[in-house]
């Protein structure tokens, strides 16, 4: 039954997952204090998706955010270049996604520079760990989450959600759902091939029921743009062969800024733009 019909309530809790108690704590503060948050994704599809979760559920909360993802020209992970542009956006703290664990260069820089540090990753950890004020990697020592097949994007829905849970001990007013960010999680996870198993075919099972529900403009303009009929059930195949490939596209071959742009859309009009131009790619 558990694996025909996976519920949400089947996930299991973060509380082992290493640095999430400090991760919490730090957004918590950013949200009370109204920091400005800048947040830094890779090029491929879960580091997109990745940085759209969490820029657009940190705008829902009402916190301020400088959104950036790496270009092809620029290299993989978060380099210095990129932490000096954001210090100089004005932020208070830098989230990286899908990168982060082994840039320790640029995450020192900031360090130095009084800006704390949380990575959203999911690659291998090198033996010496990140000067960073919470990792979140399934991978890492110590880390007791039992499933470590998550992608950036699943840890981030984790995050998210954690973050809500916390707030809502603080407030009396409806907070944002993250479960409506299940359809880009579903992206970045079927894209990023990690097996689709235990908590990713959760996660997976709930997204494309959103995907299929084209809520999010950007997505609704991706189907269309891919020739995909509005009454057509969507399923991972549609995710890892007609939606993927053209997010990934901008950013194999320049900048995946326009991907991003693409899904932190906030309206119709804005979001058949960027997918005509990603469309071009």
């Amino acid at each position: 039954e558990r694996f025909l019909r996976p519920r949400i309530a089947d996930l299991r809790p973060p509380s082992g997952m290493a640095g999430f108690e400090a991760a919490i704590d730090l957004l918590r503060t950013a949200w009370r204090e109204h920091w400005r948050i800048g947040v830094f994704g890779d090029y491929d599809v879960d580091g997109v998706t990745t940085t759209t979760i969490l820029t657009t559920y940190l705008e829902a909360l009402g916190i301020e955010v400088v959104a950036r993802v790496a270009t092809r020209e620029g290299g993989y992970g978060f380099s210095r270049i990129e932490a000096e542009r954001l210090r100089e956006a004005g932020v208070r703290m830098v989230l990286t996604g899908d990168c982060g664990t082994s840039d320790h260069d640029a995450l020192a820089w900031l360090q130095g520079h009084g800006i704390p540090t949380i990575v959203i990753d999911h690659h291998q950890v090198p033996e010496q760990m990140p000067p960073a004020a919470a990792l979140l990697n399934p991978h890492q020592l110590g880390c007791n989450f039992p499933f470590k097949g998550l992608c950036s994007a699943g840890v981030a829905f984790y995050l998210c959600a954690s973050l809500r849970s916390a707030l809502a001990r603080e407030v009396s007013t409806p907070l944002p759902d993250p479960r409506l960010w299940l359809d880009l999680v579903a992206l970045g996870t079927v894209c990023d091939m990690v097996p689709l198993v235990a908590e990713n075919r959760i996660l997976v099972r709930h997204g494309l029921a959103v995907v299929g529900q084209r809520r999010r403009p950007g997505v609704r303009a991706l189907l269309e743009y891919a020739g995909v009929g509005i009454d057509e059930a969507i399923d991972e195949t549609h995710l890892g062969f007609r939606l993927g490939p053209r997010i990934n596209a901008p950013g194999r071959l320049g900048p995946a800024e326009p991907s991003l742009r693409l899904l932190r859309a906030g309206s119709v009009a804005e979001a058949r733009a960027m997918a005509e131009r990603v469309e071009g790619f």
